[in-house]
């Protein structure tokens, strides 16, 4: 078995939307913990960059970003090319609360 099949995340460059907290912030350390490159992105910026100086990694980086709106995302997306060279995965972990219909 050779590396890349005991280890497919090596060397993968990913954005994770959603993830400095909760089961992004999982998916982050599981990705980071494999040898991937990750982008943080949330919109909360400073719970993702403390979170980023605790994995004191660098192959990991910080957007901020706020999913529900596209110009946010298109911005995003096109930082992490700049800083890692390209973008294999997007995991979209990100949610926002629904207003509810009175």
């Amino acid at each position: 078995m050779d590396a890349t099949t005991q280890n497919p995340f090596r060397d993968q460059v990913a954005i994770i939307t959603g993830g400095g907290a909760g089961i992004g912030e999982g998916i982050v350390q599981a990705l980071v913990g494999q040898g991937a490159r990750v982008a943080i992105a949330d919109v909360d910026r400073s719970t993702a960059e403390a979170f980023a100086v605790d994995l004191a990694s660098p192959n990991v980086m910080v957007t901020e970003v706020d999913v529900s709106q596209l110009d946010q995302v298109a911005g995003s997306v096109n930082e992490v090319p700049g800083r890692f060279g390209r973008v294999d995965t997007l995991v979209n972990c990100a949610g926002w609360k629904v207003k509810k219909k009175p």
